[in-house]
């Protein structure tokens, strides 16, 4: 039994990658190994508590059972008493910085407070150097009294990718003890229709699909906009984490130019996701940093182009034809590209969509992220001190 804790679970959808890394990985190993997840009892940016969510109280599901914490109603003592039941084998935290998913069962695991499980940490990009640029001083404070602490002694770190067990070793220390297994995909994608969007020279539909917040660089996205030529319009799709700093992006793109229209349609349920990105020709996604970045992979499923940047583990995109990845310093580059995209007739962007999907699918072919993340588990389940005993016993 794997116990796993993550800020923001389904029904949500406003949650960023988390729940949809762990909801695949739960998916993918059903009949390896159970999974609890601990979870709030509430989306992103809302208050409110799910409908037809019974709070604090476990509730089984189709892949797994929950548990929706009312963060409202003594939520360490509740935290407490579910951490120090004997009934899983892994304590699996997917993320670092989160005070009751994450911050707190790093606590009552350092004061022998919960059951001396394994434990597992996939802090799915928080530890990336642009992420831990935003409210800085409070993370590298909560990292180096981390590490004065000791609490992540004994831990198995998860990272997505080279990238990020780099990113891991530079925050927490080079002795870290990293698994590398790739966020699981859902074959669900595979069903998706392709694109059937048209271009026409000097027009193109752009859209911006992820949490508004600095990290994802939505004010770079809408700086690369200014001068552009053509007829553009550029849709801002998801939930808004930081409400200052979308008023700042929002005085941004009433500066652009008339010929660039802009419009912010709020957060995509995951079931539109697919129907949402088939009808643009181009995902522009500044990001200052992904571990993985679903929605870069699921825009190209689409069969729709990408602008990102250089800073997610989607690299070479030019070379295959299928968008670009840019550094953040080369504003100037991110334009160009853009308006290259801008200038394509209908029958090179509809070539370039088709590339983008193939691209996914081989991709999907031969990424084998489940038997990771199965010997992941295995590795530390092996290292459990109920093993080692046993195994001195016999």
């Amino acid at each position: 039994m794997v116990l796993a804790t993550v800020p923001f679970y389904f029904p949500g959808f406003r949650g960023g990658g988390k729940p949809v890394a762990l909801r695949n990985l739960i998916a993918a190993m059903r009949g390896e190994f159970r999974f609890k997840v601990m979870t709030a009892n509430h989306d992103l940016g809302d208050s409110r508590a799910y409908r037809g969510v019974r709070s604090n109280q476990w509730s089984a599901g189709d892949d797994c059972e929950a548990f929706y914490l009312d963060p409202h109603r003594d939520a360490l003592r509740t935290m407490r008493e579910n951490l120090a039941r004997p009934d899983y084998d892994v304590l699996y935290l997917n993320t670092v910085f989160s005070r009751p998913f994450g911050i707190i069962p790093l606590l009552l695991r350092r004061c022998g407070a919960i059951a001396p499980a394994p434990i597992v940490i996939a802090p799915r990009g928080e530890l990336a150097a642009g992420a831990l640029a935003i409210k800085s001083r409070r993370k590298r404070s909560f990292l180096a009294a981390a590490r004065a602490l000791r609490l992540f002694d004994g831990a198995r770190w998860q990272a997505s990718g080279v990238q990020e067990a780099r990113d891991i070793r530079a925050a927490v220390g080079d002795a870290a003890e990293i698994a590398l297994a790739p966020d699981v995909l859902s074959p669900e994608c595979k069903k998706w229709r392709p694109s059937s969007y048209r271009k026409e020279c000097g027009r193109l539909d752009i859209i911006f699909l992820s949490r508004i917040t600095p990290t994802k660089n939505l004010h770079l996205a809408i700086e690369t906009l200014r001068d552009i030529k053509g007829d553009v319009t550029f849709t801002i799709a998801g939930p808004i984490d930081d409400a200052e700093y979308w008023k700042r992006c929002r005085k941004l793109m009433a500066s652009l130019d008339a010929n660039i229209r802009t419009d912010y349609v709020g957060p995509i349920a995951t079931s539109e996701v697919s129907n949402c990105l088939a009808q643009h020709g181009l995902l522009l996604l500044p990001t200052a940093g992904e571990s993985f970045g679903y929605v870069i992979f699921e825009t190209l499923m689409a069969g729709c182009p990408v602008l990102i940047s250089d800073r997610t583990p989607w690299r070479d995109l030019e070379r295959s034809g299928v968008g670009w990845d840019l550094p953040l310093s080369r504003p100037d580059l991110m334009r160009a590209a853009l308006q290259g995209c801008i200038d394509l007739d209908a029958d090179e962007h509809s070539a370039m969509s088709q590339r983008a999907r193939e691209f996914a699918l081989a991709y999907m072919a031969r990424e084998d992220s489940t038997a990771s993340h199965a010997a992941m588990f295995r590795a530390v389940l092996g290292e459990s001190p109920a093993t080692r005993i046993a195994q001195m016993s016999a």
